[in-house]
């Protein structure tokens, strides 16, 4: 699902003495989320997860905030993402008020299964490399798989299929040539 561009442009809060408008609060919360969990494969993504824990830390005293902030996940369709962000936050920065969140969030938490495999791939894949050595089999595993739950969250599965056999035939030409990709062939 596509968050609402009109409910965020609607309810997007002036910047005093300036022409400009921010998103409200609550959509300053689910649109970080949004990035976390939802649009991207979760590689090194510490910081953003840190930035979910800043604002709902900045925000958490405004009374009311939580329900808006539930009402405004199911406008937008990102109540698995936020849920997400609020375990991962919790989890990570001891993120206040985080499991009552979570708890508010019933109807879009993920099964038994599926949190405990995010729980374990997320912990190997959102910190930052190290340069100094290359990253684990179990790393670089884990990103896979988070790189392919981004594929399917992002794509219809019918063309995520055509993109695989695109990509399958074009490997097994490239084999047949006898030579291996440049960079400018990559992709």
């Amino acid at each position: 699902m596509r968050p609402n561009d009109a409910a965020l442009c609607a309810d997007s809060v002036a910047v005093e003495g300036t022409p400009f408008r921010v998103l409200a609060p609550a959509d300053q919360v689910l649109h970080v989320c949004a990035h976390v969990f939802q649009d991207s494969d979760l590689a090194e993504m510490l910081r953003d997860v840190s930035d979910v824990d800043a604002l709902l830390r900045e925000y958490a005293t405004r009374p009311g905030f939580a329900d808006e902030l539930v009402a405004r996940a199911r406008v937008h369709g990102l109540g698995r993402a936020l849920w997400y962000g609020a375990e991962f936050s919790g989890a990570l920065f001891g993120t206040p008020g985080a499991d009552t969140l979570k708890a508010a969030l019933a109807f879009a938490a993920p099964g038994v299964a599926a949190r405990r495999a995010m729980a374990g791939l997320g912990a190997r894949a959102l910190l930052p490399e190290s340069p100094d050595r290359l990253p684990s089999l179990a790393r670089r595993g884990a990103r896979q798989l988070l790189f392919l739950r981004y594929l399917f969250l992002r794509f219809p599965l019918r063309l995520l299929v055509l993109h695989a056999a695109y990509k399958g035939a074009r490997r097994v030409r490239r084999g047949r040539e006898g030579g291996a990709a440049g960079p400018e062939q990559a992709g």
